[in-house]
């Protein structure tokens, strides 16, 4: 290995100079990337260059490599420069998709994998394996969507309500109220702990499911807080809590400020000082306000609403969601009979349909609360037990905040950060918007999609 220029090549920072949506943050935001991926998927990108600027013949990235050239190649004086530290010109030769071009695209794959392993050793299966990140969690697509199977699973209902009123009705007439009122509420409440129970098993399973490698097993403690309480302000709170005790702000009892001379650690440190030092002391509802609207937070819920909506939309969801829906939809199908038994004999059936009222909510709650119970339960849970024990050294306020809430904040930001919530309780937060134009010469958007194969050479 050529040390000198690979160690120039990974220390050259594509996101210089710094701005509210740089190279990383927009390829991410694009794609739908974790920052954990896309950091990974740089480095990648860095070391497929590397092999381009030492191989005499064609290289080829992977599709996720690949995305991360044609975002690069957007930034047009960052390339130019990168190009200058590889001592080549690297071209972006798409593929014609004809017979010769995928013989000549497949050698050059050959060729870049055994180049690879003798320069860095085994490639990541996250980055060189799959097509896109969300491939490693192994979930293919549902046949129907969860909207359209609800619909059918109504008129279904309706259809099965007739049958089922003359199979029960005779069964119906010769128990009372009283003894059906308790039977019915014995099964709600046994249907609802088995099905909580069941639930929570069959989502560990599809976890256990996932590829080592996947991106979900290398969440950042932002990612998991938002994940967690789907609330973006406690994201935000965790960075603000974690500044001021390593004093990079200053707070008061209502209002916030930048201590001057503070430097950021990070991309999301670097957006608050940079909106701080324009805001000046203010209170920290404005500055919350301003923050939630920043790319480098947006950027945040815009990943991880990207994952539950991707898991909800896989097979391996919808089977459990079809499962609770039939046994749910059965439930409501005895109390729904002996209505309509009660109505058609002239009986009372005030309580029973109070009782069905309180059913129906609470199953639309519950479906609701199982569409969402991937990303708020299992994966902090996953996050609880079986991650973080084992990554001690990842510990820090963040980390502290996912795993205990308000109790770890700072005495004196708990304060301002009350003073936040009441001011945000009585005024609608603002608008999100994203998205700034580089200052490192980028065309202003990545290429729509990446081309069929790419090489690179001279």
């Amino acid at each position: 290995m050529d040390t000198n220029l690979w160690n120039k090549i990974r220390d050259f920072d594509l996101d210089q100079p710094l701005s509210e949506y740089g190279f990383s943050l927009r390829l991410a935001r694009e794609n739908y990337w974790t920052a954990e991926f896309t950091r990974k998927a740089v480095i990648e990108y860095k070391k497929f260059m590397y092999l381009a600027a030492i191989s005499d013949a064609m290289v080829s990235p992977s599709k996720i490599v690949d995305t991360v050239w044609h975002q690069h190649l957007t930034f047009t004086q960052s390339y130019n420069e990168f190009c200058g530290i590889l001592g080549r010109q690297v071209q972006h030769i798409p593929s014609n998709r004809g017979a010769d071009d995928r013989q000549k695209f497949q050698q050059a794959k050959t060729r870049t994998n055994e180049l690879y392993k003798t320069e860095f050793g085994d490639a990541p299966d996250d980055i060189w394996k799959y097509q896109g990140m969300y491939e490693s969690l192994n979930l293919p697509k549902a046949k129907y969507k969860l909207r359209s199977f609800i619909i059918l699973g109504m008129l279904g209902f309706a259809v099965l309500s007739v049958p089922a009123f003359f199979i029960l009705r005779g069964f119906y007439i010769g128990i009372n109220n009283p003894v059906f009122l308790f039977f019915f509420a014995g099964i709600v409440i046994v249907t609802f702990f088995w099905l909580e129970f069941s639930n929570r098993a069959a989502l560990k399973r599809i976890v256990s499911q996932f590829d080592k490698s996947s991106f979900v097993f290398e969440l950042r403690a932002k990612e998991l807080i938002y994940l967690k309480t789907r609330n973006i302000e406690d994201a935000i709170h965790a960075v603000m809590n974690k500044m001021f005790v390593d004093k990079k702000i200053l707070i008061d009892d209502t209002s916030i400020e930048m201590n001057p001379g503070s430097e950021a650690s990070n991309l999301e440190e670097w957006t608050v000082l940079d909106t701080l030092d324009k805001l000046k002391k203010v209170r920290y509802s404005k500055v919350l306000t301003k923050l939630k609207t920043k790319p480098v937070f947006f950027n945040i819920r815009n990943t991880v609403d990207a994952l539950q909506k991707y898991f909800n939309k896989s097979k391996a969801f919808a089977d459990i969601f079809y499962t609770n829906f039939f046994v749910l939809a059965g439930v409501v199908m005895l109390g729904f009979i002996r209505l309509l038994t009660g109505l058609t004999r002239g009986r009372p059936i005030e309580l029973i349909a109070i009782l069905l009222i309180i059913v129906v909510g609470i199953v639309i709650f519950f479906l609701m609360h199982l569409s969402s119970q991937f990303s708020k339960q299992t994966i902090p849970d996953l996050y609880r037990k079986n991650i973080l024990p084992v990554r001690k050294e990842q510990q820090n306020y963040e980390w502290d905040y996912f795993l205990m809430g308000d109790q770890v904040l700072a005495r004196e930001f708990i304060l301002v950060k009350g003073t936040s919530d009441i001011d945000t309780s009585s005024s609608s937060g603002g608008s999100d918007s994203s998205g700034s134009s580089d200052s490192g010469g980028s065309c202003g958007s990545s290429c729509g999609s990446s081309c069929g194969g790419c090489g690179g050479g001279d």
